[in-house]
């Protein structure tokens, strides 16, 4: 297996945590849900093909919540 680093999507320098990682049925994407700036929640989508990341766009906090239900477990949770 090859450890692969998705590249940032334009204009974002860092990310603070990320929340959520959800496979695109095909496999060809991945999409995830980070912070930058804080307490700022954006959508990203890295594409294998491309290898390329976009802001897919930006979420309130209620949009944030109904993730939930797609996993359990936040990622970087204490």
């Amino acid at each position: 297996m090859k450890l692969t680093f998705m590249p940032p999507a334009e204009g974002v320098q860092s990310l603070i945590s990320t929340s959520y990682v959800m496979w695109s049925k095909d496999g060809q994407t991945v999409s995830y849900i980070s912070e930058n700036p804080s307490d700022q929640m954006k959508l990203y989508r890295y594409s294998i093909a491309d290898d390329s990341t976009v802001k897919v766009r930006d979420l309130t906090r209620e949009e944030f919540d109904k993730f939930l239900k797609f996993s359990s477990y936040i990622l970087n949770a204490s």
